[in-house]
């Protein structure tokens, strides 16, 4: 009897068993996939696993035209825009927020957008964090409230503030472009015609050949034929007019002495005129054999060749100019993501490819467009940050650019100390202060207590306030994607693969959360030879952990496909992350309307030896592989 009572409690064991398999954490999609492939792994926001779950208890749509009225489809789910009535679960709305926020009808708890993703097409983000529609072509707009025009255009008379929302621009589509000519035909025209100037003839110009162009030579040898008959007429004339002096000049010596000046100079310039051949040919015989000029042609370029080049494409992925506002919908879209499938692919080489196109559609708009701005954590929401001591010259810069963001803050010991240090009269001053706050235990404590205040991080809600109520609304407005450096990495691999974005971060402080490490290198161990080795390890997709002195940084290697550039990182790690003027930071600010402001976005290295040569402050790097399923710890 005992005996059939164990194998019955085996029996359920093993089925309650399998049934919680899938409920157990995940990181990926095959992890949750072992003993059932219907099951997918759903990784709530901010966290680094999930939990297995059946994709049809996930997935409730594939359109916004599949969802109620003031629903859009976001990962497959229906989820409120921003500005409807929170729902009992705020996990409902698009954002997955809610606040109390001002209407007409008073405070209303209402669900959030921080960016133009959690609003329908038809709508922007305000600033309110609430979707408003669109406004039409004529309607009232700012330069700021520019991203709430349809066309996403503000035209603004010149000294004016306020203007109206332009019309739509139209790209114009050319079909059934013809072959790019080779050979052709050139024809010189004056502008203006010059008398007994000879006709010029087409002269055919073949692509990669030397061409023999005569025009230069037939040009000067028509103006100086017109040159010397000319002048000869001139001097014709001023021997007419000498001779008429001379006549009427009567007793008057100082008249025909004149008058025999004109007659003699004229008759100068006229032996000139008509020896000039024979002068030119004895100073230098080739000023008067003009020869043709001989160049040699180029070839013919294809223009999206060459804009895919200039913009970081293999010519794989032609990427054009995203709509304002629409930056991070258009980096998270069905066109660039797919079906978030990419660990699905069992060839390795198949998950490469995939993945290169993701890169480098990511770089092209975080960076070439300035689609991505550094942030603390993951979003455009704002979350608390300790380490206000690399916030320095970031706050400062928007301090001298904007002080109109601190009004609220003068006449607090803070406020004063961001005045005395915009104030600093030198470079090395500025440089030497600020080192001082950074760095608390040279002086950076007596540096900041003349203000009355022990340490920069008592200013914490000065710096929150500003990032908060100036820069992070303005950056949701602009429709930004809004991350740190790990986070931007993990956002990028959510592209590649739903909720795998954990595995990025699942090598920070180069610990157990990788199983099998790439390589790691301490600082000790760097030289030439060592870099050549690690470097020789590394595959397209790699993640780099650099564990610094004062914290940590996440870099992806995009190298050994094809592509112009071996690393793409959000920031710079911190300290020197700061004062970042790469192209797609000042992109980034300028979306903003803060285009003045010193902050940090995505940059690119076209070499990874370059990068990690230049990286002194560090204790450990080590490199792990997101696109290998058995990278890591279960």
């Amino acid at each position: 009897m005992k005996k059939n009572y164990l194998i019955f409690f085996l029996i359920l064991s093993f089925a309650f068993g399998a049934k919680v398999s899938h409920a157990a954490t995940c990181a990926t999609d095959i992890d949750c996939q072992t003993t059932d492939p219907d099951y997918v792994c759903e990784i709530k926001p901010g966290d680094q696993y999930g939990t297995c779950k059946k994709a049809s208890e996930i997935a409730q749509c594939t359109a916004d035209e599949q969802c109620g009225t003031y629903e859009l489809c976001l990962s497959g789910e229906c989820k409120f825009h921003g500005g409807f009535a929170c729902p009992s679960s705020p996990a409902d709305c698009a954002s997955g927020k809610c606040e109390q926020i001002s209407t007409i009808l008073g405070k209303q708890n209402l669900c959030t957008c921080l960016n133009a993703g959690h609003c329908k097409s038809t709508q922007y983000c305000g600033t309110d964090k609430v979707c408003y529609a669109k406004k039409a072509q004529g309607a009232e707009c700012t330069k700021a409230t520019e991203i709430a025009c349809i066309s996403g255009i503000c035209e603004i008379s010149f000294g004016e503030t306020k203007g109206t929302c332009a019309e739509p621009k139209v790209a114009e589509v050319i079909e059934n472009l013809p072959p790019l000519e080779k050979n052709y035909t050139a024809k010189f025209k004056l502008q203006a015609e010059i008398p007994n100037m000879p006709i010029f003839t087409e002269t055919p110009i073949s692509a990669g050949s030397l061409v023999s162009l005569p025009w230069i030579a037939q040009y000067v040898s028509g103006v100086y034929r017109y040159a010397i008959g000319f002048g000869s007429l001139i001097s014709v004339l001023l021997l007419l007019i000498g001779g008429i002096k001379y006549l009427l000049a009567g007793a008057n010596l100082s008249q025909i002495q004149s008058a025999k000046s004109t007659i003699v100079g004229s008759i100068i310039g006229l032996i000139i005129f008509a020896s000039s051949y024979l002068i030119l040919s004895l100073i230098n015989p080739t000023l008067i054999t003009l020869e043709s000029t001989t160049i040699l042609s180029v070839e013919p370029i294809d223009a999206m060749e060459w804009a895919n080049s200039v913009f970081g494409t293999d010519g794989e992925t032609a990427l054009g100019l995203v709509s304002p506002g629409k930056f991070a919908s258009a980096m998270n879209s069905k066109e660039t993501c797919g079906n978030r499938d990419g660990l699905s692919l069992p060839d390795p080489q198949d998950r490469i490819d995939r993945l290169k196109k993701i890169v480098d559609i990511w770089k092209q708009i975080s960076y070439n467009q300035g689609g991505a701005i550094y942030t603390r954590g993951s979003s455009c929401e704002f979350s608390t940050f300790s380490q206000f001591k690399y916030q320095v010259l970031s706050i400062n810069a928007l301090f001298k650019s904007y002080p109109e963001a601190f009004v609220q803050y003068d006449g607090t010991p803070c406020y004063a100390l961001e005045k005395y240090i915009a104030e600093l009269p030198t470079k090395d001053e500025f440089k030497a202060f600020t080192q001082k706050i950074k760095d608390e235990k040279k002086g950076g404590v007596d540096a900041v207590k003349q203000f009355g205040i022990n340490s920069y991080e008592d200013c914490s809600s000065m710096i929150d306030g500003i990032y908060k109520d100036f820069f992070l609304p303005r950056a949701r407005q602009a429709g930004l994607i809004c991350a740190d450096c790990g986070s931007f990495i993990g956002h990028l691999y959510n592209c590649f693969n739903k909720n795998t974005g954990g595995r990025v971060k699942a090598g920070v402080g180069c610990g157990t959360g990788v199983k099998n490490y790439v390589f790691t290198m301490t600082k000790e161990e760097k030289t030439d030879a060592k870099l050549d080795e690690v470097i020789e390890k590394l595959q397209f997709g790699d993640v780099m952990y650099l564990q610094l002195t004062g914290g940590g940084h996440y870099i992806l290697y995009t190298g050994k496909v094809g592509l112009p550039y071996e690393i793409l990182e959000m920031g710079g790690g911190g300290w020197n992350d700061i004062k970042n003027k790469s192209m797609g930071s000042s992109l980034a600010t300028k979306h903003m309307g803060i285009e003045k402001a010193e902050w940090s976005g995505v940059n690119i290295t076209t070499t990874a030896k370059h990068y990690l040569s230049e990286v002194k402050n560090f204790v450990k790097i080590c490199a792990y592989r997101p696109l290998d399923d058995n990278a890591y710890a279960k």
